[in-house]
């Protein structure tokens, strides 16, 4: 469904300059931190055709970055419970998730 997408984003990420992060940027496509333009433009193009590994990505984030609280762009319920089943003690937006 998505295919006709990526040869369309590998175009217009080709006039695109990326830079190195200043901070840890997870992939949607593998769940962890990247930090060669290169990389990242292929793994931005990658993930249109891909499932979003949210959950590992949150994962990762809790373990090996000290995540305290997080932030999304949008409110749903079903990320919050998501979230939930990954962490007791932490806050995502503006639903605390907390221990009972």
């Amino acid at each position: 469904l998505m295919e006709p997408a990526v040869e369309r984003l590998a175009a217009a990420l080709a006039h695109v300059e990326i830079h190195p992060p200043r901070v840890p940027v997870l992939s949607n496509v593998d769940a962890l931190a990247h930090d060669e333009p290169a990389e990242i433009r292929a793994l931005l193009i990658e993930q249109v055709v891909n499932p979003v590994r949210w959950e590992d990505s949150m994962r990762h984030l809790l373990a090996d970055y000290g995540v305290e609280k997080c932030y999304s762009s949008f409110r749903c319920s079903r990320s919050t419970q998501r979230y939930g089943r990954i962490s007791d003690a932490t806050q995502l937006s503006g639903a605390a998730v907390t221990s009972a």
